[in-house]
């Protein structure tokens, strides 16, 4: 933003992302299309739900370049609403998120909250050995988790850190002739 015309230039972003700005500039809303409607096929939903979440991803930087905090608090509402209303929970968008905003943004803290919230740990493997997480928002879900649920819950039994012992007779294969023995 040019401090003394107070002009800005669009340059970098896309045609219906200013359309959308101008719409909101206009009317204090905007409107990205997307059918709500509960829907079996799941790639289906992808296929309509992921554009429509670039979008509005690309809308809240812009926003935030802008300082337009009301826009930004309406695309965050749309998101967790289409979320929750398609039973997703967006991962491709995630390079992204972190590439367009900086540390301790909303922006980041809502994907980190949905994804510590709703994904199953086999989930994030799969994400972290496919690259799909970026390295500062793993830091981040390892902040977010330990402040959220580490912290907040007691302490973990000391007795879960140690190895089980057996005896003797308890391994495979251990013959009843045999006296009961520790295993180191």
């Amino acid at each position: 933003m040019e401090g003394q015309t107070q002009t800005y230039k669009l340059e970098d972003a896309k045609g219906e992302v200013v359309e959308l700005l101008v719409q909101w500039l206009y009317t204090q809303t905007f409107d990205i299309e997307l059918d709500l409607e509960p829907k079996a096929d799941h790639e289906a939903i992808k296929k309509e739900f992921l554009p429509a979440l670039n979008t509005a991803i690309e809308l809240w930087v812009l926003a935030d370049k802008l300082i337009l905090r009301k826009l930004q608090n309406q695309i965050t509402s749309w998101i967790i609403l289409t979320r929750k209303a398609n039973r997703l929970i967006p991962t491709t968008c995630l390079h992204e998120v972190y590439r367009s905003t900086g540390p301790g943004s909303p922006l980041r803290h809502l994907f980190v909250s949905h994804c510590a919230r709703k994904l199953k740990t086999d989930f994030f493997l799969n994400l972290f050995v496919h690259k799909q997480i970026p390295h500062e928002m793993l830091v981040d879900l390892v902040a977010y988790f330990s402040a959220n649920f580490v912290a907040k819950t007691e302490a973990e039994d000391d007795k879960s850190f140690h190895v089980e012992v057996m005896l003797f007779n308890q391994l495979p294969g251990a013959g009843a002739n045999h006296t009961q023995e520790e295993t180191i």
